[in-house]
């Protein structure tokens, strides 16, 4: 349960500086959500594991790996523990909505507005940025393996930032992103109940 203080905090602090520099504004990211939202959050998690599943081939056929520790933190862990698990992992993929999401707002403005480049260029660019940069804070996870958090997921960070960029919706974001990662620590738990 302490576990759901820095996934509070991951989502908190962002917030609160959101709202400091955008005033009323800073609810601009948080629509509410229509019936096609839904279309979209299943295409794009449908979309994002064919990705995930495509660049992890490839990785696991070009360099040494190093699995996520979550794997069999969630093998050895109670009933209760394992939904306390997916309850916290909610708020920790919301947190890295916006810690991608803001940073991304922030640069875009940044390249379009004040270094007057063009949008699409500018949308890419910041894309890029903040997905290499999403790849960089999940290094700790794989220990250090730069190739494999670089080729691994900054191809599916910008895959999470499309639904995004579709709807202008963080809570469209944030429901693929659960799903993918629900799925991903789900499914091998599923099987693993289902052999027993």
């Amino acid at each position: 349960i302490a576990g759901f203080v820095p996934a509070l905090l991951f989502v908190g602090v962002p917030i609160g500086t959101l709202i400091l520099v955008a005033g009323s504004g800073w609810r601009a990211i948080f629509r509410p959500l229509r019936g096609m939202d839904f279309v979209w959050i299943l295409g794009f998690f449908l979309l994002n594991v064919i990705v995930t599943m495509g660049v992890g081939l490839l990785i696991t056929s070009l360099f040494e790996t190093v699995a996520n520790p979550a794997g069999s933190i969630i093998a050895a862990a109670t009933t209760l523990e394992k939904v306390l698990f997916f309850i916290k992992a909610v708020i920790q993929l919301f947190g890295e909505e916006l810690f991608t999401i803001l940073p991304f707002l922030a640069l875009m403005a940044w390249l379009s507005g004040s270094l007057g480049m063009g949008r699409k260029k500018a949308v890419l660019l910041s894309a890029l940025a903040v997905s290499v940069l999403f790849a960089a804070i999940h290094l700790p996870t794989y220990e250090w393996n730069v190739p494999q958090a670089m080729i691994g997921l900054v191809p599916v960070r910008l895959v999470l930032l499309l639904p995004y960029l579709v709807t202008k919706n963080i809570w469209v974001s944030t429901g693929v992103h659960v799903l993918n990662d629900w799925f991903i620590f789900g499914l091998p738990m599923i099987i693993g109940s289902g052999a027993e």
